[in-house]
């Protein structure tokens, strides 16, 4: 299997951030953020649409 389906963060839960503490962020834009990853390396900017599709189990909510 792939490095990357195995790694603990393949499947986990991934938020779309439009700021931080009620900033907006800079020019690129909104950024998917995994807020597992401790060092804050693993996101994506400039998110411009986002299509959800329904095909994927949902997650359960931690609470």
């Amino acid at each position: 299997m792939s490095q990357s389906l195995t790694h603990p963060l393949a499947h986990a839960p991934v938020l779309l951030a439009a700021g931080i503490d009620g900033t907006p962020l800079d020019g690129a834009g909104p950024q998917l953020v995994l807020p597992q990853d401790r060092c804050g390396a693993r996101h994506i900017s400039g998110i411009n649409a986002i299509r959800v599709d329904g095909r994927y189990p949902s997650w359960p909510v931690a609470g």
